[in-house]
């Protein structure tokens, strides 16, 4: 299909993410990233936790506990539109609005793969994803259906103004086994910008391994998954949606 490219782009933030066959430090593979890549991602790295809760028959009951672990660590930009994250198994690479375009999106990526430590470079890839998150706003007092048609209609007897929605649907392809996970929901209503729609839409492919860094192997998953995505988000929009981002 023709590819549009539109001068505002709903794009709140777009990811590709790696997950790779061997275990390591996250905190070291991003100091090895960050060192690297001093002059792009030259802001604090955050880091995010996970809390672990265990459960233990302590004899006439049941006591838990609970501890907060480290889980992955971002470096970002000064402007904190740039931002990889880094995981024990796994690397994320992440654009945030406004969006820059997708070569210059996958730049991005070819430029963390590149940086790679030795290790991680020579270990299997067993998955690839790709999502991309939506803000559309829409004009006050508009019937959602005259602007997205994946939203089922309302049943007979229920008003068509939807004013709070979640849709969610998954699919599997059968000949690449690419995952499709589409969810559409209500966004707080931003007064005179007019009320919001969520549009996140995750590709997720896996194998036992799928691919590997060296010579490039992930780009052709990574780009035929783009382009599904693209195909995907045109046939959920109508050409009132696509007026609103010109």
């Amino acid at each position: 299909m023709t590819r549009r490219i539109y001068p505002k782009p709903p794009i709140v933030e777009a990811v590709i993410e790696f997950h790779f066959q061997v275990t390591t430090d996250a905190n070291e593979l991003a100091h090895a990233l960050g060192s690297a890549l001093a002059h792009r991602y030259d802001a604090d790295v955050r880091q995010h936790d996970l809390f672990e809760i265990s459960a233990s028959d302590a004899g006439g009951g049941v006591s838990t506990s609970a501890r907060r672990v480290p889980h992955m660590f971002f470096l970002r930009s000064a402007s904190g539109l740039r931002q990889l994250g880094c995981g024990r198994s796994a690397l994320s690479v992440h654009t945030l609005a406004p969006y820059p375009g997708w070569e210059s999106f996958l730049e991005q990526a070819y430029e963390a793969v590149g940086v790679l430590p030795e290790l991680v470079r020579q270990a299997p890839i067993n998955r690839i994803a790709i999502r991309y998150l939506d803000l559309l706003r829409l004009p006050p007092r508009e019937e959602l259906i005259n602007f997205i048609t994946v939203v089922p209609s309302p049943p007979d007897g229920m008003p068509s103004l939807l004013t709070n929605y979640h849709y969610f649907t998954q699919s599997q392809d059968q000949d690449d086994h690419t995952v499709v996970q589409l969810t559409v929901t209500n966004a707080p209503d931003a007064g005179a910008s007019g009320p919001g729609l969520l549009y996140d839409l995750a590709l997720v492919r896996s194998g036992d391994p799928l691919s590997s860094f060296d010579s490039e192997h992930w780009v052709p998953h990574v780009e035929s998954m783009h382009t599904r995505l693209r195909h995907i988000f045109e046939s959920s929009i109508t050409d009132k949606t696509r007026e609103l981002f010109q």
